[in-house]
């Protein structure tokens, strides 16, 4: 059963990572979220003018919980700009992981679908890789 909901201004709230319940994420008014009762699809969106669509779930994998997310575009790959802009009104500022599996376990349900995943307690367990140089320039 799909509802479309009219979602608030995300750009009202900052938050930080997505809530348990993906379907409280408010992006900006453009989206139109579409509800399924299915739980691993999770919440869904979908752009009003460009036809991009969001899907959200918060996953339990390795003993913790992760926030998953993904944008898709019709026909072609999703750009730089859309995964910042997937981060920003859905995860928040927290550091994101663009996952590159070995070939044995690589999915690809669409072709024009990217994902992020973000640990829901703040620890992806990766160092931090950049560093400030003495002219207090941050670099990699």
């Amino acid at each position: 059963m799909n509802a479309e909901l009219e979602m608030r201004n995300g750009e009202e709230e900052k938050r930080g990572i997505l809530p348990m319940d993906p379907t409280l994420v408010n992006p900006p008014r453009c989206w139109v979220g579409l509800y399924r009762e299915d739980p691993v699809r999770g919440a869904q969106w979908r752009h009003r003018r460009d036809g991009r669509s969001v899907i959200a779930t918060v996953e339990s994998h390795g003993g913790r919980l992760w926030a998953h997310v993904s944008i898709a575009r019709r026909h072609s790959p999703p750009t730089y700009a859309d995964l910042c802009y997937l981060k920003e009104h859905w995860l928040g500022d927290c550091r994101a992981l663009m996952v590159f599996p070995p070939a044995a376990v690589h999915v690809n349900i669409h072709p024009h679908c990217l994902h992020l995943f973000a640990a829901m307690d703040g620890v992806d367990g990766l160092p931090e890789f950049s560093r400030v140089l003495p002219t207090g320039l941050r670099v990699i």
